[in-house]
């Protein structure tokens, strides 16, 4: 029963300090994503034009650029049926946005 006791002591000590390396390891994870300008960059851009080809007329010829779609008013029907598609979707959550807060 004593070997037993100090068993289960060994194990939590080591599940422990599993869990606190794991926890230690995604902070570290998540800081050098949020380092990462070039990555935030590209996912971002890839979700305003998203945003921008839902916001256009679809007859419209216009093309895509930075400083018309900087212009462009999203509503907010718009914004809902961005997050409608799998790939903004799946933007979001590459850019750390929790789903709740879509």
């Amino acid at each position: 029963l004593v070997t037993f006791g100090i068993f289960n002591l060994i194990m939590a000590t080591f599940v422990d300090n599993a869990l606190t390396a794991a926890k230690q390891n995604e902070r570290d994870r998540l800081k050098n994503r949020l380092k990462d300008t070039d990555r935030q960059v590209t996912l971002t851009s890839r979700l305003i034009y998203k945003m921008w080809e839902n916001a256009r007329p679809k007859d419209s010829k216009l093309a895509f650029s930075y400083s018309t779609a900087g212009q462009c008013s999203i509503s907010k029907e718009v914004f809902e049926k961005t997050l409608e598609d799998f790939e903004a979707q799946q933007l979001l959550a590459d850019l750390d946005v929790a789903e709740e807060d879509w």
